[in-house]
């Protein structure tokens, strides 16, 4: 394995990120299941908001890993399940961390891509994310990276849900490079 930063270095950003919002095949029946659920639970269900804090749905993963056909890209993919509730929005927040020895540090520049809104509470499940493109260290080695990712939903300007997600390995992002790559760590070299 290549050598690991020194303390006080940190990959250096290339290009700003690119941020999506996925729709995926988890969203793809989203109208068709809200309509069920208002239906079954009637006018006092559909206006109590669902946990999506404690749910599996709920996650993060690195879905793409300087490959070849993006060479020095970190991809990130969250998932997060709606609340069920009409008028809630999700928001996800990525910050990209790297090793520095055997801590994680926040990266200063370039690994923040700001609140990314990926859609309605009303939708059973929906991922978004963004990709950072960092030079390689210069004279070799490698830099160890991963991300924390914040979820809130809102209604209007209240946030009625937060939770914070570190990435893991073995989720389904409905995009990636190859297809269906999901990890916790990126090496970038």
């Amino acid at each position: 394995m290549a050598a690991l930063p020194q303390s006080g270095h940190q990959p250096d950003p290339t290009s700003r990120r690119r941020a999506d919002r996925g729709r995926g095949r988890a969203g793809r029946h989203a109208a068709v299941a809200a309509l069920a659920g208002a239906a079954l639970l009637g006018p006092a269900g559909a206006a109590q908001a669902r946990d999506p804090t404690q749910s599996r749905a709920l996650w993060a993963t690195i879905n793409v890993c300087d490959t070849a056909r993006h060479p020095n890209v970190l991809g990130v993919r969250g998932s997060m399940p709606g609340t069920g509730r009409r008028g809630d929005r999700m928001v996800l927040r990525i910050r990209v961390q790297y090793r520095a020895g055997d801590r994680w540090r926040d990266l200063v520049r370039g690994g923040d891509s700001g609140r990314i809104a990926v859609g309605s509470g009303r939708r059973r499940v929906v991922q978004g994310g963004a990709d950072f493109r960092y030079r390689p260290p210069a004279g070799g080695g490698a830099f160890v990276m991963r991300a924390r990712v914040g979820f809130e939903w809102r209604h209007g300007r209240r946030v009625v849900f937060r939770a914070t997600r570190l990435t893991t390995a073995g989720r389904r992002a409905d995009r990636g490079d190859p297809r269906g790559y999901s990890a916790a760590v990126c090496t970038i070299s």
